[in-house]
């Protein structure tokens, strides 16, 4: 991993982990690919009764998860959306941001970032956050131990559509500068489905 990747890996788990922080784009990434989407091209699924939020469900990320099922939805609200993509420097990195309902609730929170290499995935990373703040905090461990295939990929100008699974083992870091706890782990084997939108 470059120290160009690394930053850009910071940075992206810094704003996947604030549930659409308000990091300034510029800082980001400076080349912007923007579209604005027809009212027909955006989902028309809704939030299942009983959630919160309004958001339209754009993916849904299951499967196995610290011993148990795990179920996460990504959706759009406004102009946001938690399951998007951007190009930097000609790379394109896509963020699967799940949430246990369409609202933006930090807790509980899953998000799986990785880069496209044509139809393949590469450089994939996991953050879960098990309460409502910002740590305690799970992170893989640099992506190693990650495995990722994609059985989907369809890009767009203006979206791109991606199905697939990713399982590894995921480790509890107390605060952004403290060492992962390799003796607190979650391991998972998760499916995942989404339309991506641009940042």
């Amino acid at each position: 991993m470059t120290a160009e990747t690394g930053k850009r890996r910071l940075l992206q788990k810094i704003m996947a982990t604030t549930a659409l922080a308000a990091v300034p784009a510029i800082w980001v990434k400076p080349v912007v690919n923007t579209a604005l989407l027809p009212a027909h091209a955006q989902s028309s699924l809704t939030v299942p009764s009983g959630g919160s939020g309004g958001g339209d469900i754009t993916g849904r990320i299951s499967g196995s998860f610290n011993g148990g099922q795990g179920d996460w939805v990504t959706f759009r609200q406004g102009g946001s959306s938690t399951s998007s993509f951007s190009e930097i420097f000609n790379v394109t990195t896509v963020t699967l941001q799940g949430h246990l309902t369409a609202s933006l609730v930090l807790m509980d929170s899953l998000s799986i970032v990785f880069d496209l290499n044509g139809n393949s995935a590469v450089d994939p990373s996991v953050t879960y956050l098990p309460t409502n703040g910002l740590t305690p905090f799970y992170e893989d461990n640099s992506g190693a131990g990650l495995s990722i295939s994609l059985s989907m990929v369809n890009v767009t100008t203006e979206t791109i559509e991606v199905a697939g699974m990713i399982s590894g083992t995921i480790y509890r870091r107390d605060s952004f500068s403290s060492p992962l706890d390799l003796s607190d782990s979650i391991d998972f084997n998760l499916m995942f489905e989404a339309t991506a939108y641009p940042e």
